[in-house]
């Protein structure tokens, strides 16, 4: 072997990193790129629920009870996190009776305590405000939720 040889063969080494160092560089663009039309597309998708409502002369009391009746119909077999389920409740529950009226449950009872603090960290969170939350909530889970069969 020769230097030259040494040298082409390292030029050639770094060449293939480069371009494997780009690939890896466009792919996670791409990634990112995807994450984000997706991103804009539920953005979309619950501002034009919310907008459809009120162009079509459907005030929030009228959606927030028809996305009820959504969530209240699903298959019992319908997996929800719990994280969503935390959010519909509190905004259900602050759209339909206001600030939390109850007091806090032990710390032992678990499921209880979770919803109480759910509820409690939207208090002032006006009645209207937490049904479109509620609409919002929903339409971003369930992004067809609201669409005519």
């Amino acid at each position: 072997l020769r230097l030259g040889d040494l040298r082409l063969a390292a030029a050639e080494d770094l060449r293939l990193a480069a371009v494997g160092n780009l690939h890896v560089a466009l792919t996670l663009a791409v990634t990112i790129a995807v994450a984000v039309i997706i991103a804009v597309a539920v953005t979309v998708a619950v501002a034009v629920t919310v907008a459809v409502a009120v162009t079509s002369k459907m005030n929030m009391t009228d959606l927030f009870d028809k996305c009820v009746q959504f969530i209240n119909h699903l298959p019992k077999t319908e997996m929800m996190s719990v994280e969503n389920k935390l959010l519909l409740y509190k905004y259900f529950k602050q759209g339909t009776i206001g600030k939390c009226n109850i007091v806090a449950p032990s710390m032992f009872r678990f499921e209880e305590r979770k919803k109480y603090e759910a509820w409690k960290s939207i208090e002032n969170l006006s009645k209207e405000e937490a049904k479109k939350k509620y609409v919002e909530t929903v339409s971003s889970i369930y992004p067809n939720w609201n669409k005519e069969k």
